[in-house]
């Protein structure tokens, strides 16, 4: 595996954001497989997963290559289904039978 150097703060470039930890880490993923080196902010919500947002940053000098990457990733998913449903998994219900 590559290491990876570190950056500072004022480097990176959020060119993501959501509530979703699975969606990042999808973004994240996407991203690296394109050569573009990738960092996931917040998704260690513990209990407030999907409340807070989660940001998917990058080097200033490859969030231009990452922003059109991560807009063909979105228009890929043109369901509109939220990460859950995408996967297959089914809501919880509360109040089931």
């Amino acid at each position: 595996m590559k290491a990876q150097t570190p950056m500072k703060d004022d480097e990176l470039q959020i060119v993501f954001t959501t509530t979703h930890p699975a969606e990042a880490e999808m973004v994240r993923m996407a991203l690296e497989s394109e050569g573009i080196v990738a960092f996931v902010d917040g998704a260690n919500q513990a209990g407030f997963t999907g409340m807070l947002d989660i940001q998917v940053s990058v080097a200033q000098k490859d969030a231009a290559r990452a922003a059109v990457r991560v807009e063909e990733l979105e228009e890929s998913n043109v369901s509109g289904e939220e990460p859950e449903e995408a996967f297959g998994e089914e809501a919880t219900d509360d109040g089931a039978e």
